[in-house]
């Protein structure tokens, strides 16, 4: 195994650069060059055949993968790669890291959704090399592949979306740029009413388009937008919501229940999951947000943030 260094700022995009999940893409994570991390991105080569990569942030003598996203993680070039090369692999990052006086290191994976035998395989080797879990997330998602919405509902929740019907709700896909700014304005409203931050501007979310698909959709309630949400197409067969949101001054209405169902019947015909991300933090846990993930029918898996201290390391050893 060899591994080549590639520097974000002047590398083009891979010609394999379709491989992987959005958010471990080299061309995703120069859309943030300028967040005040060096960027580069590991090439894990077999034999002159790209088999691994994997896209991370330096700063302050620590790497993070990701640096600016959900998660990180490899992304597999070819398959099936044995554990002894992602073994090897890992080997080859610890020994940058020790090279470079690089002092920690985290690294985030998906959650089991996106496939468990891939996931698995990246927390062996990185345990292997002596990474720790520092912390796990509840994150949820909704398998597509039910023969409908109603399958896995809670008794609570299928009262709720009953309800919603009721009040003659309207969902729809925004296809112009004034009812992208409509949803986003939804978004941004739920979050100062609930105190919560925005992380990400509408001009954060449209320079993903470039990369990927986002759709954008709203919840109308008598010619007024009350929820919406904002879908990463992150693989071919993944989907993930970035935002959602309902102004909660129609609360009564259980918009976000009616919204859920229309998302999974848009997305039904043409991906496997859909992932509405996670319900915790740093491994705490929000129980009244899980409770409703959970209610809606969602899995649950876990996403793992596992971290390498080489100064504790050496001082072991």
């Amino acid at each position: 195994m060899k591994l080549d260094i590639v520097n974000a700022s002047i590398a083009e995009n891979s010609s394999q650069e379709a491989e992987g999940l959005l958010f471990q893409r080299l061309s995703y994570n120069q859309l943030y060059i300028d967040s005040g991390y060096e960027i580069v991105e590991f090439r894990f080569k077999k034999n002159n055949i790209l088999c691994l990569s994997l896209v991370a942030g330096v700063k302050n003598k620590a790497l993070k993968s990701p640096f600016s996203a959900p998660f990180g993680g490899f992304i597999e070039h070819v398959s099936p790669l044995s554990i002894s090369d992602y073994i090897a692999a890992v080997e080859l990052l610890k020994s940058y890291l020790v090279c470079n006086k690089i002092l920690e290191s985290y690294i985030t994976l998906p959650p089991d959704c996106y496939g468990a035998p891939l996931i698995a395989k990246q927390v062996f080797a990185l345990q292997a090399a002596g990474y720790e879990v520092k912390h796990s997330d509840l994150n949820y998602s909704l398998d597509l592949r039910k023969n409908s919405f109603d399958d896995g509902l809670k008794k609570i929740a299928r009262r709720c979306l009953k309800k919603s019907k009721s009040h003659k709700l309207d969902f729809s896909l925004c296809e112009d740029a004034e009812r992208v700014v409509m949803a986003y304005d939804v978004i941004q409203k739920n979050r100062i009413q609930r105190g919560n931050p925005l992380k990400l501007s509408l001009e954060n979310l449209l320079a993903v388009k470039r990369l990927s698909a986002v759709d954008f959709f709203i919840v109308n309630y008598q010619g007024q937008a009350i929820a919406s949400a904002v879908v990463y197409k992150i693989a071919e067969r993944f989907g993930q919501v970035i935002y959602w949101g309902n102004d909660i001054e129609f609360n009564s209405l259980n918009s976000i229940h009616f919204l859920a169902e229309n998302l999974f019947n848009y997305y039904k015909p043409c991906l496997d999951t859909l992932d509405i991300g996670p319900s915790s933090l740093e491994g705490v846990a929000n129980i009244g947000l899980c409770r409703f993930k959970e209610s809606l029918g969602c899995d649950v898996t876990l996403k793992l943030n596992l971290s390498l201290n080489n100064q504790r390391t050496e001082e072991r050893s």
